[in-house]
């Protein structure tokens, strides 16, 4: 089974280590036609779902990339340093974590050791690389896929925005809808907001995903 790499923003890697995060939302890799009414799971299973056309009432079968039981890994942003001052270490790559500034040696199956390592000790400041840049055996985080369902970005919950680490409900109960609408719009359109078709305002359609996170750390 392809184990697909999903880019987090740093809060949602940060709700992860704090044993917060249970969803995702991700784009439709193709989107339907704007007089889509509804998604539901085709008959025959699977990554095979059913969209219903408002227009003609007629239903068009579409395969998503993601299925219950699948297993992905989170990329992050992260940086490369040689710690010259571990002994026993020296030469050795040590992964910087944007997130939360943690340090740490991959040991390779996806388990990773905490270094002794401080950047401000360090003459060069850490050279940051996006998420999309990192490789399968420097992530730290799998997402083990339990649900999927299709749905209109503008259709999240304040409860769901929290699930999916944008949104502190701590934080929320006093804020009015046009915060927490904020909050999930600069989300959605920092990161995909290049594509017209996928921008907030046109309330594209998304792949809602229930996961279960663990960490190598």
């Amino acid at each position: 089974m392809v184990r697909y790499a999903i880019p987090l923003a740093p809060n949602q890697v940060r709700a992860i280590i704090r044993g917060e995060l249970s969803a995702l939302w991700l784009p439709m890799p193709k989107q339907p036609p704007k007089h889509y009414i509804s998604f539901r799971l085709a008959d025959i299973g699977g990554p095979w779902w059913d969209g219903w056309d408002g227009e003609t009432d007629a239903t068009h079968r579409v395969k998503l990339p993601f299925t219950p039981d699948q297993e992905c890994f989170g990329q992050e942003a992260f940086a490369r340093y040689i710690d010259e001052l571990d002994i026993g270490k020296e030469g050795e790559s040590v992964v910087l974590y944007r997130a939360d500034m943690s340090a740490y040696w991959p040991m390779g199956g996806g388990k990773f050791m905490r270094a002794d390592f401080n950047p401000l000790d360090h003459e060069h400041k850490p050279r940051w690389k996006s998420s999309t840049q990192m490789p399968r055996e420097l992530s730290r985080i799998t997402l083990k896929v339990t649900a999927v369902d299709v749905r209109p970005i503008q259709s999240m919950t304040p409860q769901e925005a929290a699930a999916a680490g944008l949104w502190r409900m701590s934080y929320s109960d006093d804020a009015d809808d046009s915060a927490l609408s904020e909050a999930i719009t600069d989300y959605w359109d920092g990161r995909y907001g290049k594509r017209p078709e996928l921008q907030f305002d046109e309330n594209p359609w998304a792949i809602k995903l229930d996961v279960v996170t663990e960490l190598g750390t």
